[in-house]
């Protein structure tokens, strides 16, 4: 069960990145610190590639390389917009909605098909996360779609990462870990600061430890979850990812005195469930 491991892990730090965005997008600007993160991220994996000498892959990665950077970029603009207008214990759990796309996107793209227990997990930690996002009914976070709109952008961002996570695993086995990911993460980092560089709020700048602390989170993310992918389908490791959702949802609300605690984190049993369907009955 070591990819089981990995996707713990780079859950914990996932949701480690979201919190710590959150908390420094009080006072910093959202496409420079989304950039400069990006950025360092990017740098950490080129360079254990160097110390380790690791060969550059040749231009057919380019099309993938381009998709992949094009999409993410899109997604992490849209994710900093909500965690900076919106609870994260409200935002984070649409997020829950990529397994569910990733089971018709990675047999679309990949030819990867779930079994039947692995469905029921998928669904299981769906639902656990959905309820995470709401109260007063069934419909409740759907309702939250148009009260707050960083609800809505997040639930964007789950449908682009059903579609990016097929395509970086892509990149994953044609350019390796660090390689591949690291030049992608570095093309994500300069496409946002340009976006920076246009944004007036940036002229303020965030000093040098945000970035540093959000890359260096984000590169251990990266490299666990790169390495689940290498050993099992992309639905299974997204969806024990997903179960970031819960740290960051207990966690956050917690940090950021967010209310409705005791609510989401019994939620939250059904996400581990989930997870226990999956890896005893894949």
């Amino acid at each position: 069960m070591l990819w089981t491991a990995l996707a713990l892990t780079g859950a914990l730090f996932n949701a480690l990145y979201y919190i710590t965005a959150k908390h420094w997008l009080r006072r910093c600007p959202e496409p420079l610190l989304a950039g400069s993160a990006f950025l360092c991220a990017g740098l950490i994996l080129l360079l254990i590639a160097a110390i380790t000498h690791l060969p550059l892959p040749g231009p057919e990665i380019l099309p993938v390389l381009t998709v992949s950077a094009i999409l993410n970029t899109a997604a992490v603009r849209l994710t900093f917009r909500a965690l900076a207008t919106t609870d994260i214990s409200l935002a984070i759990p649409f997020l829950s909605f990529t397994p569910l796309f990733l089971v018709l996107t990675s047999w679309l793209i990949l030819g990867e098909r779930p079994g039947a227990g692995g469905m029921a997990g998928i669904l299981l930690i769906v639902a656990g996360s959905y309820l995470l996002g709401g109260s007063g009914g069934i419909s409740a976070p759907f309702h939250a779609l148009s009260s707050h709109p960083g609800a809505a952008l997040m639930l964007c961002v789950a449908a682009i990462y059903s579609i990016t996570a097929n395509v970086d695993k892509i990149l994953l086995i044609n350019a390796g870990l660090f390689v591949g990911y690291g030049i992608d993460l570095l093309c994500i980092g300069c496409f946002l600061l340009i976006f920076a560089a246009f944004d007036r709020s940036s002229l303020h700048g965030c000093g040098v430890l945000p970035p540093l602390v959000l890359g260096g989170l984000l590169a251990i993310e990266i490299m666990a979850i790169g390495s689940a992918l290498l050993i099992q389908i992309v639905p299974y490791v997204i969806s024990v990812k997903r179960t970031s959702i819960l740290f960051a949802v207990l966690l956050g609300g917690a940090l950021f005195r967010e209310g409705e605690r005791l609510r989401r984190g019994l939620s939250a049993g059904m996400m581990v469930a989930g997870a226990a369907c999956i890896l005893l009955m894949p």
